[in-house]
């Protein structure tokens, strides 16, 4: 028993300092409204046109303005209160849930509404990245850094455990007006528990620089500091697999395994399973060896799983592969960011992750991608499994053209 209780609290140690418990519960309570959201609004645009590309294209829109935005946001997140950026981006997003919902109850919707909250929800998210995991160094020790960057990673694909078979079973019984009501609550609630942190303001070293100054500062430190530039540029991958074959899931539900509404929300909640078993394995690893050989293995089983579920026929089967990618997605992640993390000061930390979050910006190009195989040549499984391939390729090249990352403990 005493051996249980302290792998417990060496699994959960992060959640020993307060406000990482409020950071964390917030970002808890906010994806699993946005996971509601993105699974019942790519139901929605699948029953309301027909079309797999219409649906991918919906949520490519919904992430690609990252790319646009998330320079500027890391810029802002090195110049202004981290807090109070995560309390706006949250409580913007709250609001634009109310619209959607205003407008299914009301029957006014059209796709174009869609779009345009989509995009403005996107605007919102990528000014809460970079404060957020900027923020996280501010309030936890170095020696809990990858404990910490474990459970936030996390709380998003977690949150999926019971945001999407709750979607599911809403989508089935009560139709999606309750679905982004709900997300709406989750944002509003989000909001509320950032307010009790401190505000976080960056610490800049040396005089103030105009914003020019400082973007161009930002990307000098990237193109210097090489390895560090190679791990954000390697974020691109386990964001393009996981963005991909999101799209995909309603066809895949409906026209691949013959399934309705709550099978479909099992197959959104099975990455977040996967990322749950992936919390507890590194959460309770404080010092991991080997982490550069480990992000290019992970990426291959990520791959092999994701061409597994393209020509699965048998749920069970199908849900296992999204657990196994959701798995090694999270994995990935976990350790890129703690290698990130690690390398950098904090003055310059809210610009690396916004250049982080513009390639994950560029990810959904996979969405599009997928949606267009699946519509012209030979339906959603031949889509995913253009997926898997490209995702398993990318580190079978890399492994041998970056000897350094290898090397990475």
């Amino acid at each position: 028993m005493t051996r249980l209780t302290a792998s417990y609290k060496q699994t959960f140690v992060s959640l020993s300092y307060r406000d990482f418990r409020l950071v964390w519960s917030a970002s808890m309570i906010h994806h699993l409204g946005e996971w509601m959201e993105m699974a019942g609004l790519l139901w929605f645009v699948q029953e309301m046109t027909g079309s797999t590309f219409l649906t991918s294209l919906m949520f490519f829109l919904r992430v690609v303005p990252m790319v646009v935005l998330s320079i500027p946001a890391g810029l802002i997140a090195d110049r202004m209160s981290r807090r109070n950026l995560m309390i706006y981006s949250k409580g913007g997003t709250a609001l634009l849930s109310v619209a959607l919902a205003v407008l299914t109850l009301t029957g006014w919707v059209e796709y174009w509404h869609l779009v345009v909250i989509s995009v403005l929800g996107s605007a919102a998210t990528s000014i809460n990245m970079p404060s957020r995991q900027a923020v996280i160094p501010n309030i936890v020790k170095r020696e809990h850094l990858m404990n910490a960057i474990s459970l936030d990673s996390s709380s998003m694909m977690s949150s999926r455990l019971i945001g999407a078979p709750l979607a599911g079973l809403l989508l089935a019984h009560t139709g999606v007006t309750y679905v982004f009501g709900l997300r709406a609550v989750s944002g509003l609630i989000a909001a509320a528990l950032l307010i009790k942190i401190p505000r976080f303001d960056p610490v800049r070293n040396g005089p103030k620089s105009s914003p020019v100054e400082d973007l161009k500062m930002g990307w000098q430190y990237l193109k210097r500091e090489s390895l560090v530039f190679a791990l954000v540029g390697l974020f691109f991958l386990p964001m393009f697999s996981n963005l991909s074959y999101m799209g995909l899931l309603p066809a895949f539900a409906t026209q691949v395994l013959q399934a309705g509404a709550w099978e479909y929300g099992l197959l959104q909640m099975a990455p977040g399973v996967g990322s749950a078993l992936s919390l507890v394995s590194l959460a309770a690893v404080n010092q991991m060896r080997h982490k550069g050989y480990f992000l290019f293995s992970s990426a291959i089983v990520m791959g092999v799983a994701m061409i597994i579920f393209a020509y699965s026929r048998w749920l069970p089967l199908s849900m296992a592969m999204l657990m196994l990618v959701g798995g090694m997605n999270n994995a990935f992640m976990t350790v890129d960011s703690t290698l990130v993390q690690g390398m950098i000061p904090d003055d310059m930390r809210g610009r690396v992750m916004g250049w982080r979050e513009m390639v994950r910006g560029f990810s959904p190009m996979g969405s599009l991608m997928a949606g267009v195989i699946a519509d012209t040549a030979g339906g959603p499984p031949m889509g995913a499994a253009v997926v898997g391939a490209v995702t398993m390729a990318i580190p079978l090249v890399l492994i041998f053209l970056m000897p350094r990352m290898r090397r990475l403990d």
